[in-house]
């Protein structure tokens, strides 16, 4: 009998360990609230269509309201000609969403209905879900590291967009901006940069493990 309850909480013992290895291995969702997509509209005639995510269910209904005006403002603040001749379409993809942090990418084109010109265009938001609050690159790495892995060839082209000589134009002009909100992106183990040009995008990992 002493043998059996002796086999029984052996096998218990090694059950919770591997559960306690599994959740630190693939760790879990700890998202206190949940996602739900909504269109952009004014109430008018308009040329703009885009998808954004809201948020509900957080206990903290002031921060729910601080973050859900802050995706809303995102997806909006795009720079679309005011014009009847350009379509505007944006959808959204959340790229990360936990307890700490919501990171979300904007990405579509604008088109013109008469000579089909289109113009490509990625922009994101990575908010604190905590604080309810915009974050910047520089809360995740500072540009002098950025540098370093950028010399050490540690970006990686994720738009199969990628071209050496644009990259290095283009981080050039990245290094000279002071303040980035609109231009990364945060998922679980990557930093993801957009760079925006003239009718297009390029989009660069940086592993963080």
């Amino acid at each position: 009998m002493k043998k059996h309850v002796w086999r029984i909480g052996f096998i218990i013992f090694v059950i919770c360990v591997c559960v306690g290895i599994f959740i630190s291995r693939y760790g879990k969702d700890d998202k206190d609230y949940t996602i739900y997509y909504k269109k952009y509209n004014d109430g008018v005639m308009t040329n703009k269509d885009i998808t954004y995510p809201q948020i509900e269910g957080l206990k903290n209904k002031e921060i729910e309201s601080r973050v859900n005006a802050i995706l809303y403002e995102v997806a909006i603040s795009t720079d679309v000609f005011e014009n009847d001749d350009y379509q505007q379409l944006i959808n959204c993809e959340v790229i990360r969403a936990d307890s700490n942090i919501l990171s979300v990418v904007y990405r579509g084109d604008t088109i013109h209905s008469i000579s089909s010109y289109i113009y490509c265009e990625c922009y994101a938001v990575t908010i604190d879900m905590r604080l309810g609050e915009k974050m910047e690159f520089a809360d995740f790495m500072d540009l002098e590291e950025l540098e370093n892995k950028y010399l050490r060839e540690e970006l990686i082209d994720v738009s199969g967009k990628g071209d050496e000589w644009l990259l290095q134009m283009e981080f050039d002009n990245y290094m000279k901006e002071l303040k980035h909100e609109s231009d990364f992106y945060v998922s679980n183990n990557a930093i993801g940069i957009i760079f925006q040009m003239a009718k297009d995008y390029m989009i660069y990992e940086i592993n963080l493990e």
